[in-house]
């Protein structure tokens, strides 16, 4: 071995050798610096003067000294608040938390970290409107000389944000909340959460995933979210850039993204701007992209706002705004839109019915609805719809040919070759929605050699339509003085059944009757 390699080699072996005498030493100073026990006690006594609840460990306190210092707990929990029942408001099987070793040398504790197992946190609003965590915020105003001034949504607010400025990294964590004044109760559980240490004007990273199940979803929601986060220690000001949240289910597949958003203290309100938004959502067969170039949200009125909202689905393209009030509870949302583009036939197959109806022309959309699934949405819409079609067709029965037939005492009706179908030219309808149940104000369509009008009731919680129509048909009299006459005569048609697929009856008597009258 030549020299070089030999003194290569020795200085190599000289710093790891010194580097584990380094850290033998510095734990040996930390082990002595730290006695466990005593910081168990302190810790206890603490957290009960502060919250007037009583911390419960698991045993004592233990260090870790490799990669990095670490103190640790066993099982912890925190005693629920009076009428809160008997399970603790936080239970967990083991709290760390990693320090920087320096500061205890000035006989501080700087958290770099905090890592929780299998957290389980119950939280809650009872019938009198009062938190699961309200006495521990008045003993804590009282603390700092500032009784009254935070309440308790704001206090647990900047608690969740100090403990995520610290880095916390969460896994099988799990949430559950309940509303005793309206019975409303969700579980956030399967949590795995990373969040980075915020430094001032750094940005931070945030991951996160759950299984949401709720009173008022139909099934459990997978979520997913994601982002980079940069704080601003003097503002509070929150710079939040590639976001992505995610939400699933058996049923259908979402995905939010926004290019930047920006988390700002607004008169003493919180206040969401958001840039560059997307939306990409699945439901079977059913795609729909919506895009916003911007989005607002106020905590003050817990309402998300969208003044420009474009839409995508197969065979449509809206334009609107939209508003959506009670974002976290159960959301109420407000749609003014107008179509870009529509084909009725592709629309219809996109949203899984047959397409019984084509043609091309022009949606108008002012409605309204709440719910947090498509069939509580579908149960409380409200609002106009008005739709224009031009030269289209419907399937399922050829009303030209019926006249025909009719006229000449056959009322078979059906042609002998392919499926029946009524071409027209103009088509029409205003539809007004309320619960869910949609009845027209005016229903028209022109077509040569006949005309049509009536109207049409549309359920949509109960996937059933009832369309009942006046078909007038030009009738040839005998010549006249001025040549044949036209008189119309009005032949009664109704559509009925489901959604998907309907049913078409034509009354022959009355069209024979009016035939021969």
């Amino acid at each position: 071995m030549n020299r070089g390699l030999r003194i290569a080699g020795n200085v190599a072996a000289a710093t790891v050798i010194a580097g584990a005498l380094a850290v033998a030493a510095l734990g040996a100073w930390v082990t002595w610096f730290l006695d466990t026990g005593v910081y168990s006690e302190a810790l206890i006594r603490r957290v009960e003067e502060m919250t007037g609840r009583t911390l419960t460990l698991g045993g004592e306190l233990t260090i870790d000294l490799w990669p990095r210092i670490v103190l640790a707990t066993g099982p912890v929990s925190l005693a629920p608040g009076t009428d809160f029942g008997d399970e603790p408001m936080i239970l967990a099987d083991r709290v760390a938390v990693a320090v920087q070793p320096w500061a205890l040398t000035h006989g501080e504790v700087l958290v770099q970290r905090i890592r929780l197992d299998a957290p389980r946190i119950t939280l809650g609003i009872d019938a009198g409107g009062r938190s699961a965590w309200s006495d521990i915020v008045e003993r804590l105003q009282v603390a700092i000389g500032r009784p009254g001034d935070i309440g308790d949504g704001e206090a647990l607010g900047m608690g969740l944000a100090a403990l995520a400025a610290q880095g916390v990294t969460v896994r099988d964590g799990a949430l559950h909340w309940t509303d005793s004044r309206d019975g409303f109760a969700f579980a956030l559980t399967e949590v795995a959460m990373d969040v980075d240490r915020l430094r001032s004007g750094e940005p931070g990273r945030f991951e996160m995933t759950g299984r949401l199940a709720s009173s008022r979803l139909v099934s459990a929601l997978h979520v997913s979210a994601s982002a980079r986060v940069t704080v601003d220690p003097d503002t509070f000001d929150t710079d939040i850039d590639d976001v992505t949240i995610g939400i699933g289910s058996e049923a259908f597949d979402a995905v939010l993204s926004a290019t930047r958003s920006r988390v700002r203290l607004v008169d003493g309100r919180v206040r969401l701007d958001g840039e560059a938004l997307s939306l990409a959502a699945t439901r079977g067969d059913l795609s729909v992209e919506a895009n916003a170039p911007d989005a607002h949200y106020e905590t003050a009125t817990d309402t998300l706002t969208v003044p420009t909202l474009d839409v995508a689905a197969p065979g449509l393209a809206l334009r609107g705004t939209v508003a959506i009030a009670d974002l976290s509870g159960t959301p109420s949302m407000t749609l003014s839109a107008r179509s870009q583009t529509l084909d009725a036939a592709a629309l219809l197959q996109g949203l899984g019915f047959t397409d019984r109806l084509a043609g091309r022309g022009s949606l108008s959309v002012d409605v309204r609805a709440s719910g947090l699934d498509a069939d509580a949405l579908g149960r409380s819409l409200g609002g106009d719809i008005e739709l224009r079609l031009v030269d289209g067709r419907f399937r399922g029965v050829d009303v030209g040919r019926l006249l025909a037939a009719a006229r000449g005492a056959d009322a078979s009706g059906a042609p002998a070759d392919g499926e029946p179908l009524t071409r027209f030219e103009r088509a029409g309808a205003v539809m007004r929605f309320d619960n869910g149940v949609g009845r027209s104000r005016a229903l028209a369509l022109l077509a040569e050699g006949f005309r049509a009008d009536g109207e049409c009731e549309l359920d949509l919680p109960g996937n059933r339509i009832d369309l009942r129509l006046s078909v007038f048909a030009g009738r040839t009299g005998a010549p006249g003085e001025n040549g044949a006459s036209y008189e119309p005569v009005p032949v009664p048609l109704r559509v009925s059944g489901t959604l998907d697929a309907p049913r078409i009856d034509i009354d022959f008597q009355a069209l024979m009757r009016a035939n021969a009258g």
